[in-house]
């Protein structure tokens, strides 16, 4: 039965768990984030739209670099979870995300706190078209902010959290056999 089961082929994202890829991917969006740290945080609210535009851009270059990096580590997990290497290599990509995500958590903060002025201004301005409704999702979500250190605890905490019971459950019930 287990031999009828479907192969995923990953090799879109990368072409095994040692792709130097992925080692070459993990040190870029470090760098990059530090970059994005560095040029944004604590100066939104003196960006013009096209600016604001470029930094939101700037921030999805990053969550994509983390999102093919977590969906290989996940994906490749989820086929072999009786092999610690793959288990190691997700829950270190995990913790990758954490750290990078509890950095970069000033970034949806700040622009949640931008003035009412400025906020619709920049949702009235063409340069910041296609990102109109991600900016409404989080013009919306203001009254439920928590403050900075707090939002950055939730984000560290994700490998230690919930995600490792079901990453304990997923480890434990791939070694389960029936007849």
């Amino acid at each position: 039965m287990l031999g009828d089961l479907p192969v995923w082929d990953l090799s879109d994202l990368y072409k095994s768990h040692d792709d130097k890829k992925i080692t070459s991917d993990i040190k870029d969006v470090k760098s990059i984030s530090k970059t994005f740290i560095e040029k944004y945080k604590g100066n939104l609210e003196t960006l013009n739209s096209s600016e604001l535009n470029e930094s939101i851009n700037y921030y999805e270059r990053i969550n994509q670099i983390l999102g093919k990096l977590y969906s290989y580590a996940s994906l490749s997990f989820a086929i072999n979870t009786d092999k610690s290497e793959y288990g190691q290599h997700y829950q270190k990509i995990k913790e990758l995300g954490s750290e990078i995500y509890a950095q970069l958590v000033f970034f949806e903060l700040e622009i949640m706190n931008l003035s009412k002025q400025s906020s619709q201004d920049h949702l009235a301005n063409k340069y910041l078209k296609k990102w109109t409704p991600w900016l409404r999702r989080i013009f919306d979500r203001k009254p439920y902010q928590l403050s900075t250190d707090l939002e950055q605890f939730i984000a560290e905490k994700g490998p230690s959290g919930r995600g490792a019971w079901v990453r304990l459950f997923d480890e434990s019930s791939s070694d389960l056999r029936f007849q």
